[in-house]
Protein backbone atom coordinates (compact mmCIF):
# COMPACT_ATOMS: atom_id res chain seq x y z
CA UNK A 1 0.00 0.00 0.00
CA UNK A 2 3.21 2.64 1.11
CA UNK A 3 4.21 1.78 -2.75
CA UNK A 4 0.89 3.05 -4.08
CA UNK A 5 1.15 6.03 -2.40
CA UNK A 6 4.93 6.87 -2.80
CA UNK A 7 4.26 5.59 -6.81
CA UNK A 8 0.80 8.07 -7.08
CA UNK A 9 2.61 10.95 -5.35
CA UNK A 10 6.05 10.58 -7.76
CA UNK A 11 3.50 10.89 -10.25
CA UNK A 12 1.86 14.40 -9.15
CA UNK A 13 5.14 15.59 -8.30
CA UNK A 14 6.61 15.20 -11.61
CA UNK A 15 3.15 16.57 -13.34
CA UNK A 16 3.79 19.85 -11.48
CA UNK A 17 7.64 20.04 -12.95
CA UNK A 18 8.03 22.96 -15.37
CA UNK A 19 10.43 21.98 -18.25
CA UNK A 20 11.51 24.79 -20.26
CA UNK A 21 10.92 24.40 -24.27
CA UNK A 22 14.58 25.24 -25.68
CA UNK A 23 14.00 24.75 -29.54
CA UNK A 24 11.19 27.29 -28.92
CA UNK A 25 13.54 29.85 -27.07
CA UNK A 26 16.57 29.37 -29.56
CA UNK A 27 14.03 29.62 -32.50
CA UNK A 28 12.35 32.58 -30.81
CA UNK A 29 16.02 34.14 -30.32
CA UNK A 30 17.07 33.67 -33.91
CA UNK A 31 13.99 35.18 -35.21
CA UNK A 32 15.19 38.56 -33.24
CA UNK A 33 18.53 38.32 -34.82
CA UNK A 34 16.98 38.31 -37.89
CA UNK A 35 14.80 41.21 -37.14
CA UNK A 36 17.82 43.36 -35.83
CA UNK A 37 19.53 42.46 -39.22
CA UNK A 38 16.32 43.81 -41.34
CA UNK A 39 16.08 46.63 -39.55
CA UNK A 40 19.82 47.97 -40.11
CA UNK A 41 18.96 47.76 -43.26
CA UNK A 42 15.84 49.68 -43.35
CA UNK A 43 16.93 52.13 -40.99
CA UNK A 44 20.32 53.09 -43.31
CA UNK A 45 17.79 53.67 -46.01
CA UNK A 46 15.68 55.80 -43.73
CA UNK A 47 18.94 57.88 -43.09
CA UNK A 48 19.70 58.19 -46.71
CA UNK A 49 15.74 59.19 -47.29
CA UNK A 50 15.67 61.48 -44.47
CA UNK A 51 19.29 63.44 -45.48
CA UNK A 52 17.89 63.35 -48.98
CA UNK A 53 21.40 62.08 -50.38
CA UNK A 54 22.11 60.06 -53.04
CA UNK A 55 24.89 57.66 -54.27
CA UNK A 56 27.41 58.47 -56.76
CA UNK A 57 27.93 55.98 -59.19
CA UNK A 58 30.64 53.22 -58.25
CA UNK A 59 32.80 51.38 -60.89
CA UNK A 60 32.51 47.81 -58.39
CA UNK A 61 28.52 48.84 -57.85
CA UNK A 62 25.84 48.57 -61.06
CA UNK A 63 23.73 50.31 -59.35
CA UNK A 64 24.36 53.90 -60.49
CA UNK A 65 22.22 55.93 -58.32
CA UNK A 66 19.97 55.18 -55.02
CA UNK A 67 17.84 57.35 -53.68
CA UNK A 68 15.39 57.00 -51.69
CA UNK A 69 11.61 57.12 -52.23
CA UNK A 70 8.82 58.30 -49.71
CA UNK A 71 6.94 55.12 -50.87
CA UNK A 72 9.49 52.94 -49.81
CA UNK A 73 9.93 54.30 -46.33
CA UNK A 74 6.11 54.11 -45.45
CA UNK A 75 6.15 50.11 -46.88
CA UNK A 76 9.43 49.95 -44.74
CA UNK A 77 7.40 50.92 -41.87
CA UNK A 78 4.01 49.03 -42.57
CA UNK A 79 5.75 46.26 -43.01
CA UNK A 80 8.40 47.07 -39.74
CA UNK A 81 4.90 47.52 -37.61
CA UNK A 82 3.52 44.09 -38.51
CA UNK A 83 7.03 42.09 -38.05
CA UNK A 84 7.89 43.99 -34.53
CA UNK A 85 3.98 43.02 -33.64
CA UNK A 86 4.05 39.67 -34.17
CA UNK A 87 7.76 39.37 -32.75
CA UNK A 88 6.08 41.15 -29.60
CA UNK A 89 3.05 38.44 -29.20
CA UNK A 90 5.96 35.71 -29.96
CA UNK A 91 7.74 36.84 -27.40
CA UNK A 92 5.21 37.49 -24.62
CA UNK A 93 3.80 34.24 -25.20
CA UNK A 94 7.26 32.70 -24.92
CA UNK A 95 7.66 33.57 -21.44
CA UNK A 96 4.67 33.56 -20.01
CA UNK A 97 3.88 29.65 -21.45
CA UNK A 98 8.12 28.38 -21.27
CA UNK A 99 6.33 24.79 -21.11
CA UNK A 100 4.06 25.23 -24.57
CA UNK A 101 5.10 25.28 -27.74
CA UNK A 102 4.71 28.49 -29.97
CA UNK A 103 5.20 27.28 -33.10
CA UNK A 104 2.06 28.80 -34.53
CA UNK A 105 3.39 32.69 -33.14
CA UNK A 106 6.72 32.05 -34.35
CA UNK A 107 6.08 30.97 -37.94
CA UNK A 108 3.32 34.21 -37.82
CA UNK A 109 6.87 35.68 -36.71
CA UNK A 110 8.80 34.54 -39.01
CA UNK A 111 6.81 35.20 -42.26
CA UNK A 112 5.94 38.83 -41.05
CA UNK A 113 9.97 39.40 -40.66
CA UNK A 114 10.34 37.90 -44.00
CA UNK A 115 7.95 40.24 -45.82
CA UNK A 116 9.93 42.90 -43.93
CA UNK A 117 12.99 41.46 -45.84
CA UNK A 118 10.81 41.19 -49.27
CA UNK A 119 10.31 44.74 -49.00
CA UNK A 120 14.09 46.14 -48.65
CA UNK A 121 15.05 43.65 -51.39
CA UNK A 122 12.42 44.81 -54.04
CA UNK A 123 13.42 48.10 -52.91
CA UNK A 124 17.10 47.44 -53.45
CA UNK A 125 17.91 48.45 -49.84
CA UNK A 126 20.70 46.79 -48.17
Amino acid sequence: MKRIVVLCLALWLTSCATFNNPLTISRLASLESAYGIALSGAVAYYELYKTNRCTKAHPFNPISNLCAARSIVVRLQQADIRAQSALQAARKFVINNPTIDATALLDAAQVAIGAFQQVQQQSAVQ
